[in-house]
């Protein structure tokens, strides 16, 4: 009688598409706010395809993404382009950002990312290469008074905005 074998997850030794559906299995796309599917997939498969050649930084990925952050993990890191933005699906976007929208925050922005103390390829870094795993940033959130100055202002451009577009209409 055989006994099972124990399930292991994907490793970069892996082809790429299985690598590519185990990643999906852990997006945010079905969150509200979260990417759509096919871009997911796009930018899962563009990653992946950069770190075939660097096994170890794949594997690191699997590794942080799969255990949602609870093993660690060393930098995952993809070339910087001239204007520090990745395209997928005709969208441009900064890298550590797009990842960490499909793994961790759908609806985190940019200046909201701060790379963690151990990161040595952070985005802010500025260096040629860019480290795009998500479970080496933190989300910084903003004051609770400046988020309530913001949406205060947005109700007041919003006010003006149809106070003016009312007033061209008596016109």
């Amino acid at each position: 009688m055989q006994s099972a074998s124990p399930k292991r997850g994907p490793s970069s030794a892996d082809a790429n598409l299985s690598i590519v559906l185990n990643l999906m299995c852990h997006t945010t796309c079905h969150r509200q706010g979260g990417e759509t599917e096919k871009f997911a997939k796009r930018a899962i498969e563009s990653l992946v395809k950069k770190l075939r050649k660097k096994s170890e930084e794949l594997d690191s990925l699997i590794t942080a993404i799969t255990t949602k952050g609870s093993k660690s993990s060393k930098c995952v890191t993809i070339q910087r382009t001239l204007d520090g933005r990745l395209q997928v699906c005709e969208r441009k976007g900064f890298p550590h950002v797009i990842y960490a929208r499909l793994w961790r925050w759908p609806d985190i922005q940019k200046m909201e990312m701060k790379h963690l103390e151990f990161c040595r390829y952070g985005y802010d870094l500025k260096y040629e290469s860019v480290c795009v795993n998500p479970y080496h940033y933190e989300r910084i959130r903003s004051p609770a008074g400046k988020d309530a100055f913001f949406s205060f202002l947005k109700v007041v451009c919003w006010v003006n905005c149809v106070m003016s577009c009312r007033a061209r209409e008596t016109k």
